[in-house]
């Protein structure tokens, strides 16, 4: 039997007695041959190594697939060997002896000086409390003056929808009264509908993004406040998944770690001057929403929720915090504990840099 076919095996949610048609699961006829603990382990354990790359071959590491060599750049692999009475594992760089050599001199590294050293990176990291709790007080009152404009985009959007049944009401009545031809009934009740449906998925989608990022800034404030204790009490499976979950790459110099690329929103809740930040826009934010009422009274606009005086999708995906890559975004995803990736390591390298 072939190495894929044992990987379609294991990803086969057959054995946990679901059948797949056309896409979609559906419970079978049959019994399930293996229970749905034991493969969600085993979906685990593949999506794990297929985030760092690896083959699953036995020279296997937790660490493998996220360090890289601080000089080059380039992926560390792994190296066994045996000598002088025992068995002794290295960390060494592929640019330097893979297949595209470029010269490289980082010089083998002992797995259990690297295991170290990225302990203590690990503490280095961990913000203080006190920053974290400031984080969470400046962000949470930014997600609630969002969610006090929103609240009148869905206002608005509610409004449109009212005008829209009142105008497919008269249409029909039109179109019963020989008024319009069936082309432009037609044509009308398609613009119509576009138009429903653009203002009620614009409702569905500010109902839910505020309570998804509130839930994923929970999480990973809770993952940030003990991402050091939990990195060193874990297993090696846990701590796999914690260094995949917090970076991209950590590099590994000749004395030790030179820098990691730390994925988002970590690395921005991470940022001391984060609590500032989002102050300084929280305060602009209500200052230009008062000068935009302000215009809205003067210039007698009839409709609510005007989206010149909110915050609008384009500044939200920008991100409401100053500078590039800052973006609340990313939150959402980290209550599935699936953070999204960052920048280049030029821009990320110094994030490390969190000591109390």
């Amino acid at each position: 039997m072939t190495r894929s076919r044992v990987h379609k095996m294991l990803r086969n949610p057959y054995y946990i007695g679901l059948v797949t048609y056309d896409g979609v699961q559906y419970p079978g006829r049959h019994e399930a041959l293996i229970s749905m603990s034991t493969f969600e382990a085993v979906q685990e354990v593949l999506d794990q190594r297929s985030i760092g790359n690896e083959k699953p071959v036995s020279r296997t590491h937790y660490l493998k697939g996220v360090v890289a060599c601080g000089l080059c750049g380039s992926r560390l692999g792994i190296s066994i060997n045996r000598g002088n009475g025992g068995t002794y594992a290295y960390f060494f760089c592929l640019g330097r002896h893979g297949h595209a050599k470029n010269g490289c001199p980082l010089p083998y590294v002992p797995v259990h000086e690297v295991e170290a050293e990225v302990e203590k990176m690990w503490r280095a990291f961990q913000p203080p409390a006190d920053h974290l709790n400031q984080v969470e007080v400046e962000v949470l009152a930014l997600i609630e003056l969002v969610r006090t404009q929103q609240e009148r985009v869905v206002a608005a959007q509610r409004v449109r929808l009212q005008r829209v049944e009142a105008e497919e009401r008269k249409l029909l009545a039109a179109y019963y009264a020989e008024a319009v031809s069936v082309s432009l009934l037609k044509d009308e009740q398609d613009r119509l509908r576009k138009t429903r449906t653009a203002a009620q998925d614009q409702i569905d989608r500010l109902t839910l993004e505020l309570d998804a990022t509130r839930a994923g800034l929970d999480a990973a404030l809770s993952l940030l406040r003990r991402c050091s204790d939990a990195y060193v009490i874990s297993n090696d499976q846990t701590r796999r998944a914690l260094c995949f979950a917090f970076f991209e790459r950590i590099f590994v110099g000749p004395d030790g770690i030179t820098g990691a690329n730390a994925r988002e929103p970590f690395a921005q809740l991470a940022n001391r001057g984060l609590p500032d930040e989002v102050r300084s826009f929280r305060q602009k934010a209500v200052i230009d929403q008062v000068a935009a009422d302000a215009q809205d009274d003067r210039s007698g606009r009839p409709e609510m929720g005007s989206p010149a005086s909110l915050v609008s999708d384009a500044d939200w995906n920008r991100g409401p915090f100053p500078g590039p890559g800052s973006n609340l975004s990313p939150l959402v995803g980290v209550a599935g504990f699936e953070p999204t990736t960052s920048a280049s390591r030029t821009q990320r390298s110094t994030k490390l840099s969190h000591t109390p």
